[in-house]
């Protein structure tokens, strides 16, 4: 959790969601948790490091503006 707390301050207009699997259904997609999703396509299976993070959110960043 701690990790998607502070990537989400660096990437204010990134829109951050978790979900309780015990409450909520996973996503058709997902089969495995922890599982990140970005933009609905699986970017980690298990938790990446916040460096991994911040450069894949940074990358997707790069392509929408292009």
């Amino acid at each position: 959790m701690r990790i998607i707390a502070d990537v989400a301050v660096q990437f204010p207009g990134v829109k951050v969601e978790m979900l309780d699997t015990a409450v909520t259904p996973f996503p058709e997609n997902v089969f495995a948790v922890p599982t990140y999703l970005l933009n609905g396509r699986i970017i980690s299976l298990g938790n990446p490091t916040r460096e991994e993070l911040c450069d894949k959110l940074l990358r997707e960043q790069q392509k929408s503006r292009a």
